[in-house]
């Protein structure tokens, strides 16, 4: 497993985005970002069912206690200080307006996850996942005051449902970025050959395991920020993606003649 932080994302990485997934498929030896194939990745799309507080967000399952665990709401200001939270230009949610929050009280656990519609692991590959983690002033009612930083956040990469078949290796361990900041993570997991997970579907969990008796108002947020390929890396995958189209277009033609 490598974990990078923010400074580390320059080096070239061919990421490949969803669409271009689908046109190439699963070809061992590429860099799957697995945050261009969530459903609502930065939780634009609203609660299920449609309540602002106490709804899970649309396309995910939740789990926890009180129910649902996780909700997504409208940052603002009261939250996050614009131009002091580690984000540019004056944001206050790292993609979007909106943000995914944990407990869905101002105590309690929760998961969020996803399990298909990710494919599924290919020995070769690499599997990256880019999100932010932050730790806002009030709860989501923009008046409760965040005391703290629940003390148990981790984020999985799931093969078959479950996070076992990955171990150690699919996860990475949030920390408190600090009162009203974000933090950015990448997650990047290997699939080695002979691998248990290889074949298994790819998930998605971001976990927060409660409190565990540390008092009331310890909250944490999450925003999915897919990587975005750099020119170069972009000029490489569609150079190739045009040979390949080359190639079919030389293969009709012979045919037709």
């Amino acid at each position: 497993m490598r974990i990078f932080t923010k400074s580390h994302c320059s080096r070239l990485m061919l990421v490949i985005p969803a669409a271009v997934m689908g046109l190439i498929g699963t070809a061992q030896g590429a860099t799957v970002d697995l945050g261009t194939l969530l459903a609502n990745p930065s939780f634009e799309n609203g609660n299920q069912p449609a309540n602002p507080l106490v709804g899970c967000p649309v396309s995910w399952t939740c789990d926890g206690s009180p129910t649902p665990g996780f909700t997504s709401y409208t940052v603002t200001s009261a939250q996050y200080t614009p131009n002091a939270d580690g984000l540019s230009g004056g944001r206050v949610v790292p993609d979007g307006t909106h943000a995914a929050s944990t407990p869905t009280t101002i105590e309690g656990s929760g998961s969020i996850k996803q399990t298909t519609g990710l494919g599924t692991y290919v020995a070769g590959n690499t599997y990256t996942l880019s999100f932010w983690a932050g730790r806002p002033m009030t709860e989501p009612d923009g008046t409760t005051p965040v005391s703290g930083f629940e003390p148990d956040v981790r984020v999985f990469l799931l093969a078959g449902g479950v996070d076992g078949p990955l171990g150690g290796q699919g996860k990475v361990i949030v920390t408190d970025p600090g009162a009203g900041q974000w933090a950015f993570y990448t997650l990047t997991f290997d699939a080695l050959a002979g691998g248990a997970y290889l074949g298994q579907n790819i998930g998605v969990e971001f976990y927060n395991g409660g409190n565990a008796g540390l008092g009331n108002n310890l909250s944490v947020n999450f925003d999915i920020a897919p990587s975005v390929p750099e020119p170069s890396s972009l000029l490489l995958m569609f150079s190739g993606l045009g040979l390949a189209g080359l190639a079919l277009i030389r293969k009709r033609r012979m045919a037709q003649n």
